[in-house]
């Protein structure tokens, strides 16, 4: 085979495994950067050749100056969220409202992304999702119109700005490494994106409530908790005192699970398996309150004199609900083979998928991305899941207020100075970006701690990853080749390429993620280019535009994960709602490009 028809194959194939799984993307991408280096191929000499790209070639991806200021960007933003600015900035323009009239929603979504188009929108909206489900829950209001829209409008505000969101960034990155442009400014590409931002918004505001069913979030519908709970007492002549938990035959009821045992009034939560039942022990069951007559089966158990199970926070737990991330390593395992009450300290009291409340053995389902779970935790959330990569915490029982202070201002002040330094071009992003982290750091507004965990290095490696298959695609002529036989099906005018780069990059956004979906287009626009004999920059803006503004699906963007559980949504509505958003978007982005950009 000669290099293209290499190429060809593991990209081919790296694609295929990415539609299929979104876990590990990182792993997948490397995956086929590492085939890139020992593939053997023909030259044109007819010679056996190997490696497409070279070792160094292909870890100098990760040296890039893009992917550089990504990581450091992840530290600002860290430093910006620990000095809470940002929750306190957000809370007292949300806290409030009561009402979803025009008005409001003009507020809140206009809020949302003018604050996201300097930061990235994955905590933003992590502040976000869970002070709207709370707001929304005690005034009675469905969080159905607001929290699609509201991912949406911070996807949308990010795209506005080189900053506000990874995608611009990576393409950015792309465009210095491969046709060694300077790199765009902070604002450069704020004319073209704005005015399609600002329609997308004005459609939200209008078209959501029209368009988005009322819906209230799945554990919301299951009523007051304590209705799905039974307890049970272990009579003092029980025949279980002294058995373990396991051994007692109580870790494998079909529809009820033991999340709880109050022992002298005190809660132990999180029951693990090798605890000893002692007599005058309570055991707390959830699940189906229609098979408890399975208990019955259980030697001296019987139903206490009065309810102990306290929901409130007077007991030393908390209530929380989970969105499990696409790169979460729950994915694909059953709840018990992923030790989850022994790993993450929590126990598990419901599961729901695509807004449905699941049935049956909890212990036997086995989770994927996007799954909500309604979690049983100590006061004290472990690190496990606060800290974490596999889940977004979206809702709690009691949030804490966050307040301005000395550290919020001077937080803020270093983000305005990294954002003023660039713009009057005192020094490129990457070196302003990586002095702001080490400010954080130096003034204590991020700890070193917090900082490792919030630079998320598989958005690191997948885009430094799809950066050399980007590279070997160029070098192998399979960029090329796609182009010669795009050109064959596009017509010729500048403005129908523009809308396929669109169309494809936005599909591939949609179908991959939005953070790999572009660099698997940019090479094809590069070579389409240069065999038209056009400038790149118009394919570039397209490509820009079509995958920032990918929002037909949960799983383009975490935002968009993080209020699929809360919002009560069906994966259909995203569906719903972002197709005709990302139609109205594209229509204006293009026509902006076509009159701004010239070939």
């Amino acid at each position: 085979m000669d290099a293209t028809t290499s190429a060809g194959l593991i990209v081919g194939i790296v694609l295929i495994a990415l539609v299929r799984s979104k876990k590990n993307t990182d792993l997948l991408v490397w995956a086929g950067v590492i085939a890139m280096t020992i593939v053997p191929y023909q030259d044109s000499e007819g010679k056996i050749q190997t490696g497409i790209l070279s070792i160094g070639e292909a870890f100098a991806a990760l040296t890039n100056e893009g992917v550089i200021a990504i990581a450091a960007l992840f530290i600002v933003a860290a430093g910006v969220k620990e000095t809470g600015f940002l929750g306190a900035l957000l809370e007292a323009s949300f806290k409030r409202r009561r009402k979803m009239e025009v008005t409001e929603r003009f507020k809140i979504f206009g809020t949302t992304s003018l604050v996201s188009a300097f930061f990235n929108n994955t905590p933003l909206m992590a502040i976000l999702v869970p002070t709207i489900s709370q707001s929304s829950k005690k005034h009675g209001l469905s969080p159905s119109h607001i929290l699609m829209p509201l991912s949406f409008a911070a996807i949308f505000g990010g795209s506005c700005t080189l900053i506000g969101t990874n995608t611009n960034l990576m393409i950015n990155a792309w465009l210095i490494d491969t046709v060694n442009h300077k790199g765009f400014g902070i604002f450069e590409i704020t004319p073209i994106m704005l005015p399609s931002a600002l329609l997308a918004l004005i459609g939200l505001i209008y078209l959501s409530p029209k368009i988005l069913p009322e819906r209230l979030p799945v554990f919301r519908r299951l009523g007051d908790l304590s209705e799905h709970t039974i307890e049970m007492l272990v009579d003092e002549q029980s025949n279980m005192i002294g058995l373990t938990i396991e051994d007692a035959g109580l870790r494998g009821l079909d529809s009820l699970y033991l999340i709880e045992i109050i022992r002298r009034g005190q809660a132990l939560a999180a029951v693990s398996a090798n605890i000893v039942i002692e007599k005058n022990d309570v055991l707390c069951f959830v699940g189906a309150v229609s098979s408890a007559a399975e208990l019955k089966n259980f030697d001296g158990l019987k139903a206490p004199d009065k309810r102990l199970f306290d929901f409130s926070e007077k007991a030393n737990r908390r209530f929380l609900e989970v969105v499990i991330s696409t790169s979460s390593s729950l994915v694909g395992k059953s709840v018990k083979d992923s030790r989850f009450r022994t790993t993450f300290s929590a126990a598990i009291l419901a599961v729901a998928r695509n807004g449905e409340h699941l049935k049956g053995k909890i212990g036997n389902i086995v989770l994927q991305e996007g799954d909500i779970l309604l979690l049983e935790a100590r006061r004290n959330l472990p690190r496990e899941i606060s800290g974490g990569k596999d889940f977004f915490i979206v809702s709690e029982s009691k949030t804490k207020t966050p307040k301005f202070c000395a550290s919020s201002f001077l937080s803020l002040g270093i983000v305005l100075g990294m954002i003023i330094i660039v713009t009057l071009e005192f020094a490129t992003l990457v070196t302003a970006a990586v002095v702001s982290s080490a400010a954080m750091l130096f003034f204590k507004c991020c700890s070193l701690e917090n900082a490792r965990k919030a630079i998320d290095w598989q958005v690191i490696l997948t885009i430094g990853g799809t950066l050399a298959l980007a590279k070997a695609m160029a070098a192998s002529g399979l960029a090329e080749l796609i182009s010669e036989s795009f050109l064959i099906f596009v017509p010729r005018e500048d403005i129908y390429h523009l809308i396929a780069f669109f169309l494809l990059s936005s599909v591939a956004s949609n179908i991959i993620s939005s953070k790999a979906g572009a660099l698997f287009v940019l090479p094809i626009a590069a070579s389409t280019a240069e065999l038209l004999g056009v400038s790149l920059l118009p394919f570039v803006f397209s490509i820009m535009l079509g995958s920032s503004m990918a929002v037909s699906s949960p799983l383009t963007y975490p935002s968009n994960l993080m209020v699929y559980g809360p919002g009560g949504y069906v994966f259909q509505d995203y569906l719903r709602l972002g197709l005709p958003i990302t139609i109205i978007t594209g229509t204006v982005g293009i026509v902006m490009i076509n009159i701004l950009i010239p070939f």
